[in-house]
């Protein structure tokens, strides 16, 4: 569910075809699914920030569904960058790129 104080996602992000998400999950638990969800796919977490710290920070989730890695985003100035720009992704919004575009892979 998008949080009050995150703007909407622009009308044509589905269109633009982009690989690299910004996804805001807060939550601790939530985000230690998503993250699992993520690396049963394959997927590995990027440099310089180990698994741990990007499970543990409340900066939005940074995910490439072409290179299969995720990250967090690097501060709170890309975060607000992002979210400017209205490319923050909410977990349903998400669910949606992961879908198409990571579960509708073979993983074998």
């Amino acid at each position: 569910m998008r949080r009050e104080t995150l703007p909407p996602l622009r009308e044509d992000y589905f269109e633009l075809g982009r690989h690299s998400h910004f996804v805001d999950v807060t939550e601790p638990e939530v985000r230690r699914v998503v993250v699992e969800l993520l690396e049963a796919y394959g997927f590995k977490a990027e440099p310089p920030f180990p698994r741990e710290d990007i499970l543990r920070t409340f900066l939005p989730l940074t995910v490439n569904t072409e290179k299969k890695v995720y990250s967090c985003a690097g501060n709170v100035t890309c975060a607000a960058a992002a979210a400017t720009r209205r490319m923050v992704m909410d977990l349903e919004e998400f669910l949606i790129v992961y879908d198409r575009d990571v579960k509708g892979q073979n993983i074998f």
